[in-house]
């Protein structure tokens, strides 16, 4: 057969009614395979990659791993020595892409009421902006937060069970200066976890996670005193990065009015999560997806001379075979990976940046805890 021949038989298959049906058949059956393609491949990625990552991770994860002779120990903070040539290096990298003393937040002369702010994240059939309101652009500072600020040493605290019983508190309080991830529970906590927060990032999905979109008045009053906590402190809103947390957003900023609540907001740009991504990515590390922990360390190196982490360990097993919680102050299921973020990787990159220098890890009980 000619090559004329069969590229006009092939042609003829899909020829009249029967031949339209036959091509939209075969159209949704590659977009329903498609994704499943992607996703096995992304699996067999993983599993690779995991493969490589096997021998470290089983010493954090896995009672038996912890008392392998070739495991390596976690973190050793008491022979940390800081790297100052380290530090300077990822500072002056990390300002190629942002400077957090200027571009944390967006700022009244950037926008106005009327514009409209896309988000990075929006649900099919729904729109993709929301229009800047009055009241938004009220709570909008006019001066970046932490222009001209620079710190001796700084905490950037995470959430994992590792805390619990850590008797960390009275040493992260002892910081210039505290970051804390997702508006935290300490009420009870403090004790191992510290009451100090000068900078709290909080995801506008919180309020349906944690406080039930106020169906109770009690979450309500709940929520307010969380906020209360911040006593002046910075509260950094990622406004713009999901359509469907814009009301939380709302309800948080009209709660802060309306209590009178004594909080600096911080509204990022979406421009923030491809600056933040942009640097990772051009480091040996290639992290795809910060999560917020990474960020707050981002900022932190940028903004302290010393930086040391707490809570930030994605295992649910401790290097004694202890069960850890996933968050300290809550028993959802334990997940190493969370809305794209792998969080195994990322302990990783701050172990491997333990090691430089560049970052103190804190992963066992505090030596002030007694």
């Amino acid at each position: 057969m000619s090559a004329k021949m069969a590229c006009n038989g092939t042609r003829g298959i899909f020829r009249g009614s029967v031949g339209r049906k036959r091509m939209g058949f075969l159209v949704l059956m590659f977009l329903g395979l498609f994704p499943m393609v992607v996703f096995v491949v992304q699996q067999q990625w993983t599993l690779v990659r995991d493969k490589a990552l096997l021998k470290t991770l089983e010493c954090y994860r896995l009672q038996s791993g912890a008392k392998n002779n070739n495991c390596s120990a976690l973190t050793d903070t008491k022979s940390w020595k800081r790297n100052e040539t380290v530090i300077k290096d990822m500072q002056e990298k990390v300002k190629r892409f942002f400077d957090p003393t200027g571009n944390i937040s967006l700022l009244k002369y950037q926008v106005k009421p009327g514009d409209r702010m896309w988000f990075l994240q929006s649900r099919i059939f729904s729109h993709s902006s929301v229009t800047v309101s009055q009241s938004f652009h009220n709570m909008l500072p006019s001066r970046p937060p932490l222009e001209n600020k620079h710190f001796r040493k700084c905490a950037v605290v995470g959430n994992s069970g590792i805390l619990l019983h850590s008797g960390c508190g009275r040493e992260i309080d002892t910081h210039d200066f505290v970051f804390r991830c997702n508006l935290p529970e300490l009420e009870g906590y403090e004790k191992d976890v510290g009451t100090k927060s000068n900078f709290t990032t909080m995801n506008p999905s919180v309020i349906l996670t944690y406080y039930k979109d106020f169906v109770e008045p009690k979450l309500k009053e709940r929520f307010i005193n969380r906020l209360r906590r911040l006593e002046g402190g910075i509260l950094f809103i990622p406004a713009f990065v999901a359509t469907w947390e814009n009301e939380h957003v709302q309800w948080t900023n009209d709660i802060i009015v309306e209590h009178n609540i004594n909080v600096r907001t911080a509204y990022p740009s979406p421009d923030m999560e491809k600056w933040i991504t942009g640097y990772w990515k051009s480091t040996e590390y290639r992290v795809a997806r910060p999560s917020s922990g990474l960020w707050m360390y981002t900022f932190a190196v940028s903004l302290c001379d010393e930086v040391h982490l707490y809570g930030m360990y994605p295992f649910d097993i401790d290097r004694y075979g202890r069960n850890v919680n996933y968050h300290y102050y809550d028993p959802r299921p334990f997940a190493t990976t969370h809305f794209g973020h792998d969080m195994p990787i990322e302990f990783q990159v701050f172990k491997s940046l333990h090691q430089k220098g560049a970052l103190r890890l804190q992963t066992d009980k505090c030596q002030s805890s007694g």
